[in-house]
């Protein structure tokens, strides 16, 4: 359930990071009204995309059946409603980060400790189907809140006409496919674990992953929180200043992503012998999920590091990397057990960064 919900992100193509970095981009040359009519331009955008992520109202119900339709009518509504205006609202949010905004930092930050604590009390009590709303709701909850309390520092806007293909769709159509693969790429072991494993099995999984991204956008959020700056620092040419700051953020996300994948493998030792227990995946099977979960992000990180110098790292190897894994997981699926399709993702999630790896080690004088 959670895979099919969770494409609404495919509706964005990538404009979802493009767009933090082409606004911080134009505030770092100093161009405030075009700035201002990307802002209004992507207002208009993701009313659009709010439109459409509606259309998984009618799909989930088509896709999961009568028996479905019968039980969470009106509880598919309300998460896919919620995850669409909370996708819109931190578009939104992204945007005004360009302008470094500290209230835009903190609904971040609380909008994600919101949606852990969120996510486990409702599996606790029964109610693991809003937790697919967790994020979105977190989203919602702090930025209505802090835009509120701060809405005169955005009312400044002076509008231009912006133009789609030069100013958009030209550095855009790489970051496109990069983001479908990278959606493809995060999803896949829900995905193709339905005709593979129980039921037990592919919710655990399902739950593990929705924990561990939830957890790791927590422990990443200081690096991403300096996205816009360093793109700013980049565009002005101030280059060894804006690598210092990202390198010194990276390492304390690392560190804290260390911390929480630590204690979210002692919660799991802790509940074994609770009754709800079984809803989680065993400590092996959830080390694996957390180290994949962590790569695959830390290597996004990393590509919008160089996204920053118009470069794209892993855009076609990422979707290359994702059908090579349906076509493995297809031949040898007689052969598989439940860890060692785990152990398989966290292979090619391995390859990933690999390749991550050496393709930067080849571009001269960027770290």
């Amino acid at each position: 359930m959670s895979s099919i919900l969770s494409a609404y992100v495919l509706f964005d193509l990538g404009f979802f990071s493009f767009l933090v970095q082409k606004s911080s981009m134009y505030i770092g040359l100093k161009n405030k009204d075009l700035y201002w009519s990307f802002f209004l331009w992507n207002i208009k955008f993701y009313f659009l995309v709010f439109l459409l992520i509606l259309l998984l109202i009618p799909i989930g119900f088509l896709f999961f059946g009568y028996e479905f339709y019968q039980k969470y009518f009106y509880e598919w509504i309300f998460v896919v409603f919620i995850i669409g205006i909370g996708f819109a609202f931190q578009a939104f949010t992204n945007i005004i980060e360009a302008k470094q905004f500290i209230f835009s930092y903190k609904i971040r930050i609380y909008s994600n400790v919101f949606a852990a604590i969120s996510s486990i009390t409702f599996f606790l009590n029964d109610l693991g189907f809003l937790s697919l709303a967790s994020l979105s709701l977190g989203y919602i909850l702090t930025g209505i809140f802090y835009l509120n309390k701060n809405v005169k520092k955005i009312i400044s806007s002076h509008s231009t006409k912006i133009n789609w293909k030069q100013n958009i769709l030209k550095y855009q159509k790489n970051v496109a496919l990069y983001f479908v693969g990278f959606y493809l790429f995060i999803n896949l072991p829900v995905i193709l674990s339905h005709n593979l494993f129980s039921k037990e099995n592919v919710a655990g999984i399902g739950l593990t992953i929705v924990i561990a991204n939830v957890l790791i956008y927590l422990a990443t959020s200081p690096i991403i929180s300096i996205i816009p700056s360093f793109t700013k620092k980049i565009n002005l040419k101030k280059i060894q200043s804006g690598k210092i700051i990202f390198f010194h953020k990276l390492k304390i996300s690392f560190v804290l992503t260390f911390l929480i994948t630590i204690a979210y493998l002692l919660l799991i030792i802790f509940i074994k012998d609770f009754s709800f227990s079984n809803r989680f995946l065993n400590l092996n099977n959830s080390l694996l999920i957390l180290l994949s979960i962590s790569m695959v992000h830390y290597t996004n990180i990393l590509t919008q590091y160089f996204r920053a110098f118009k470069k794209e790292l892993v855009h076609i190897e990422i979707f290359l990397l994702s059908i090579i894994f349906i076509l493995t997981t297809y031949y040898f699926k007689k052969f598989l057990s439940f860890e060692l399709f785990n152990l398989l993702f966290l292979f090619f999630t391995v390859t990933l960064v690999a390749i991550s790896y050496i393709k930067q080690s080849k571009i001269k004088n960027f770290i």
